[in-house]
């Protein structure tokens, strides 16, 4: 039997301060922001998505597609139509976090990912903001998002299209739906991903390291 020996190691999620994110208000608007925000090497996950949007955006006139990244994705087809929005210079001691301010109009949140190895192992920051925001997610059911996200609860888990444009729908149609779903995602951040929590978690492990002898 081998016996591993070095030094002990532990995880910690990349943290975000709460108190820099507003919670958006799902009330009833004319018009309804589906939104996805990432940076232009995750368009292949989006491009994905590309026949589910479409039908939801044909379903629903009054839902329109926000993409805030570097760059403009390029779908197949000429009849999806998008809002692109590019990432501001934030200044990072102003009232928002990073990134925050280009979201503000979303209702819902999509987070995709590819099933692959890189995915799987994959944290995601962007997700937490989402939830932060008190966004409601749609997400492939896999990897981080499988961990983070309550199917149900704080979002829904999708691995087909036809998952994706049911969860979709469901939210489109339910204002208070997405109010509860964004609440409960914020309420799991406040507890699990702020600094505040983070910190005290890191600083025990961290204090745990220095007391515990290597094995």
């Amino acid at each position: 039997q081998m016996q591993l020996r070095g030094l002990r190691c532990f995880l910690t999620r990349v943290a975000i301060d709460v108190r820099r994110y507003p919670t958006i208000d799902h009330a009833v608007r004319e018009r309804l922001v589906i939104g996805f925000s990432s940076g232009p090497d995750n368009f292949r996950e989006l491009l994905e998505l590309e026949a589910a949007l479409l039908e939801i955006l044909q379903k629903y006139p009054q839902c329109r597609l926000q993409i805030v990244s570097g760059t403009a994705p390029r779908f197949t087809s000429e009849a999806l139509r998008y809002e692109f929005k590019p990432w501001l210079h934030d200044n990072p001691f102003g009232r928002y976090d990073l990134g925050v301010e280009e979201m503000l109009e979303f209702d819902i949140a999509l987070a995709p990912l590819l099933l692959n190895d890189y995915a799987r192992g994959k944290d995601s920051a962007k997700l937490r903001q989402y939830m932060a925001l008190g966004l409601p997610i749609v997400a492939t059911g896999f990897g981080v998002n499988a961990e983070m996200i309550e199917d149900g609860v704080s979002g829904f888990l999708a691995a087909r299209a036809a998952d994706w444009v049911g969860a979709l729908s469901r939210l489109i149609e339910d204002a208070d739906l997405r109010t509860q779903m964004g609440r409960a995602a914020r309420a799991r951040v406040e507890v699990e991903f702020d600094v505040r929590p983070q910190g005290i978690l890191l600083a025990r492990n961290l204090i745990a390291c220095t007391e515990e002898p290597w094995s």
